[in-house]
């Protein structure tokens, strides 16, 4: 059975209840999205399996109008007395048959389930080196080839704050290979170059706790065909600062002045005096171009922990 947000309440209640009693951990996505809030920006479909009237088994996948080309696959579960009958498999195999039959070009997925990993390797996923994440591309070309062709052509970049449209594209983004250790202080995200990243679905939610309590914001850099290809964040102090902080694929540099440009002008619209950003120390291309938007170095910053080592910071600041 596909199913397509928005659901009506008893049944989004009867799946996310599933969900909670499955994965007994936090949801990638809360409860409203499955009943239309999210409608406007994203698109879900949950897959279900049904024996007997009971839910046995469940996907879900989500994607963007934005750019149709990626989508994120989540929530895959089997009820454990109907599970070692593939039918996770099936589910999953039925929405990665849709997306490519609608013209999607890549898939992604998280798990560190050994068993399932050689279900999704079966059905044609890859891992991505240095992730947690999987992604099957219709083409058939391993994850890195589809994302160094996904950023390879050119685009018209504009900034906006971000919003759910983004909760798919921002996945292949993070998971490439940067330079920089530390992409963004305030999101705590680093490069897959230098740790782990062992979430998909769940990055949309890292990077938005930036704006918990209403003390921050986040920004991206989209391309005209809707391609997330820079990230900036800005975080109100209590002492009347701002920390902001930022990243972009190599390919689209361009515009990490733009994006902390949106960062500095939130804050200033909130009443900021001063502005600071906790720069890794060996990240030195970054720092010059924190030098560049006027920004000086200040004390140190507290430590960095990057895959389990202890990497120094300094705050670079400016009025």
């Amino acid at each position: 059975m596909k199913l397509d947000v928005p659901l009506d309440q008893p049944l989004a209640d009867e799946i996310y209840a599933f969900w909670g009693w499955i994965f007994e951990s936090e949801h990638d996505f809360p409860p409203d999205v499955f009943t239309g809030s999210e409608r406007e920006f994203v698109r879900y479909r949950i897959y279900v399996e049904r024996i007997d009237g009971r839910i046995a088994s469940t996907c879900n996948l989500i994607w963007s109008d934005s750019d149709p080309r990626v989508a994120g696959l989540g929530e895959v579960a089997t009820h454990p007395e109907f599970r070692r009958r593939g039918l996770a498999g099936d589910v999953c195999a039925q929405a990665l048959e849709d997306f490519r039959g609608a013209g999607g070009e890549a898939v992604y997925l998280g798990t560190n389930n050994p068993g399932a990993l050689r279900v999704y390797h079966r059905l044609g996923w890859r891992r991505l080196a240095g992730t947690a994440i999987m992604a099957a591309a219709s083409n058939g070309n391993a994850p890195e080839e589809f994302m160094a062709d996904y950023f390879r052509a050119p685009g018209r970049v504009a900034m906006r704050p971000a919003d759910p449209a983004i909760r798919a594209t921002i996945v292949p983004l993070l998971c490439t290979a940067h330079d920089w250790r530390v992409l963004d202080a305030n999101m705590g995200m680093h490069s897959i170059r230098y740790e782990i990243q062992g979430s998909c679905n769940g990055l949309y939610r890292r990077c938005s706790d930036v704006t918990n309590d209403e003390r921050g914001q986040w920004f991206v850099a989209a391309t005209e065909d809707g391609r997330a290809v820079g990230l900036s964040s800005a975080r109100l102090d209590d002492d009347g600062r701002c920390r902001v902080d930022g990243f972009a694929h190599w390919r689209f540099m361009d515009s990490m002045s733009d994006l902390l440009d949106a960062a500095v002008a939130w804050g200033r619209d909130r009443g900021a005096g001063s502005f600071a950003a906790r720069l890794c120390v060996e990240d030195e291309d970054k720092i010059r171009r924190f030098d560049d938007l006027g920004f000086r170095s200040g004390p140190p910053g507290d430590d960095f922990e990057i895959d389990g080592r202890t990497v120094a910071s300094v705050m670079y600041e400016r009025a």
